[in-house]
């Protein structure tokens, strides 16, 4: 950043703390219009890659939704064999590889988009109204997006310690010989589209 002519000519004489420096780049007038013209810019493209991000956001949303149905869809009794417990094991694996979609989708949202985009404290110190304004209603959008995003984790979260647990049950009563007790378990899913991740 280059000082204002007065500026520069306090800085050579007088040695600063950094808070009397910040204080001294606030009152600048040149960074004061840089920084708005900056915000400005920057404020329009973060809302942009938001509305560009919604779409992947709702697909998540909806294919955690529906690996919680497909938990919740009920078999038919019988003997719990490695056939039964497949459904499940799969149900696993998707909800498991819909977890590290959603990790990396939001990872790259805060390192590409938030992070380079969202502004410090000292240029949203001086911004004018107008530009805080703006500002305020942008913080609300990612605040929104941030709880979808945590909705989604918790449903996909749900739905792997529910396969677990099931799981574990199965394995069990197969181990001891005896019946497991009627209760839902998913569908033989058969769509493409899954992916492995531990977890």
């Amino acid at each position: 950043m280059t000082a204002s002519p007065s500026s520069f000519g306090v800085l050579l004489r007088t040695p600063l703390s950094d808070a009397a420096l910040l204080d001294l780049i606030r009152k600048d007038r040149w960074y004061q219009k840089a920084a708005n013209a900056r915000r400005t810019q920057h404020l329009a493209l973060l809302r942009e890659r938001i509305e560009e991000s919604i779409p992947d956001w709702m697909q998540i949303s909806r294919e955690a939704l529906t690996l919680r149905r497909a938990f919740s869809s009920p078999v038919k009794a019988g003997a719990h064999d490695e056939s039964t417990e497949q459904p499940v094991r799969s149900l696993l694996t998707e909800a498991r590889a819909l977890r590290d979609r959603l990790d990396r989708t939001w990872n790259s949202f805060q390192d590409r988009s938030y992070e380079p985009l969202r502004g410090n404290e000292v240029e949203r110190g001086v911004c004018r109204p107008a530009v805080r304004k703006e500002q305020d209603r942008v913080d609300q959008e990612i605040a929104g997006l941030k709880e979808m995003v945590a909705a989604s984790d918790r449903v996909i979260a749900s739905t792997i310690e529910k396969c677990r647990k099931r799981l574990k049950e199965m394995n069990d009563a197969r181990r001891g010989g005896v019946s497991i007790p009627k209760r839902n378990q998913p569908k033989r899913r058969t769509h493409a589209g899954s992916h492995a991740r531990e977890g």
